[in-house]
């Protein structure tokens, strides 16, 4: 076993690639370097195999945040115009209430917060 005790005496990598440049030399270079050749290409072919899945899969998840986010905004924003649109009925309501119980308009505006020429249009 001339590996065991050769791999014994140096570190590893280096028999490892003293090996390499031996085959290297080896009456059929020619074949070695085609099949490193190969193996480089089919690991490059896997490993980009790999990062394209990677990539998509981060896509994906990235568009399912940002659509939670739009949906999450989207809700939030949805609440606080119908929060104002809720707060503008009552105030309406309330202008014509008072309207009708005879409360002079400046102390409605002032009451309400709505302009008197928004009052004077429930007179119609």
């Amino acid at each position: 076993m001339v590996l065991t005790s050769q791999c014994k005496k140096r570190n590893f990598s280096d028999f490892r690639s003293r090996s390499i440049a031996e085959v290297g030399n080896a009456p059929r270079k020619e074949e070695f370097v085609n099949t490193m050749k190969k193996l480089k290409s089919m690991n490059e072919e896997k490993l980009m195999t790999i990062v394209d899945h990677l990539k998509a899969e981060m896509k994906a998840e990235m568009k399912a945040e940002f659509l939670k986010q739009g949906i999450e905004k989207g809700i939030e924003k949805g609440i606080e115009q119908g929060i104002e649109q809720g707060r503008k009925e009552r105030d309406a309501q309330m202008a014509k209430t008072l309207l009708l119980k005879g409360i002079d308009i400046d102390i409605i505006s002032e009451t309400t917060g709505l302009s008197k020429e928004e009052i004077r249009k429930f007179y119609s």
